[in-house]
């Protein structure tokens, strides 16, 4: 039986499930309620306007795709060594596969969790809610580099959300960008984002970071990381095309990276099936 959990060598996955909950409206609808005032503030500076624009794509280039590419290829190459651990033979071959399996589960969790981050008061950090941070210090007011509609592609979830859909359409300027940044935030504070988060953060802060002598359950579930991998997919992507005009998918709207991350899972399998001889 295939199991559906990553966890440490210290007990081998288990079949697991996250139930997923429909997508809150009521908060949404609360945040979007909350615009009053902000709406009010004076358009940013040309200088601060460049430096949000700027930082938005550094941001992506030398810190988020990093990430994210991490993440996927440990999260193939884990999977794929869970998935075959019972043909791997005994001696050289499951030694490296144990060190493997244990130092991709780090870096996933590693790497999810700088994507996944809060942003720091004192200087910008490599993560997701950077990006919105950046479109809040210049009031939402940033320039679309790539017609609307063709960005909007890139947040593949909205294909389940029409009405979201159609009225992200309908807006323009700073009101869509605002409206955006909302519903993007509230996606991230309900099922299965949230929870999957913050199982995340238990395990770098208790487990990865301090080795805090607890019992902790360090299984997660694989589609919790493959929701939380996708999703930040879509909005790097999103943000790429629509602020910097830099697409990261090709035309049949496959990331570029993804290519090569899946590539590690055939990698091993080679790996095992090849001769020692």
């Amino acid at each position: 039986m295939v199991a559906l959990t990553v966890s440490t060598t210290r007990g081998l996955a288990k079949a697991s499930t996250l139930l997923a909950s429909p997508l809150n409206k009521n908060i949404f609808v609360a945040r979007l309620g909350r615009k009053g005032p902000k709406d009010r503030r004076p358009s940013p500076s040309p200088e601060r306007y460049a430096l949000s624009m700027e930082t938005i794509a550094n941001l992506i280039r030398t810190g988020l795709l990093k990430d994210l590419l991490i993440a996927e290829r440990s999260f193939y190459l884990n999977r794929q060594i869970n998935k075959s651990h019972k043909i791997i033979p005994p001696g050289i071959k499951s030694d490296i596969s144990t060190m493997l399996y244990d130092l991709t589960y780090t870096e996933m969790v590693l790497s999810l969790s700088r994507l996944y981050d809060n942003p720091s008061r004192k200087y910008p950090t490599r993560c997701i809610k950077q990006l919105y941070q950046e479109l809040r210090q210049i009031n939402f007011e940033a320039e679309a580099k790539e017609p609307k509609i063709y960005a909007l592609k890139e947040l593949k979830h909205l294909n389940d959300s029409p009405e979201m859909f159609s009225l992200l359409l309908s807006q323009e300027g700073k009101e869509f960008n605002d409206t955006l940044i909302t519903y993007l935030e509230t996606m991230e504070l309900n099922n299965p984002i949230a929870p999957a988060v913050r199982k995340l953060r238990e395990i770098r802060d208790k487990f990865l970071g301090h080795n805090e002598d607890i019992d902790l359950d360090t299984m997660i579930p694989y589609k919790s990381i493959e929701t939380l991998i996708e999703h930040a997919k879509e909005v790097i992507a999103f943000f790429s095309a629509y602020y910097s005009g830099v697409h990261l998918t090709s035309g049949t709207g496959n990331f570029y990276l993804s290519h090569s991350s899946k590539h590690w899972a055939s990698k091993f399998d080679k790996f095992v099936a090849q001769d020692s001889a």
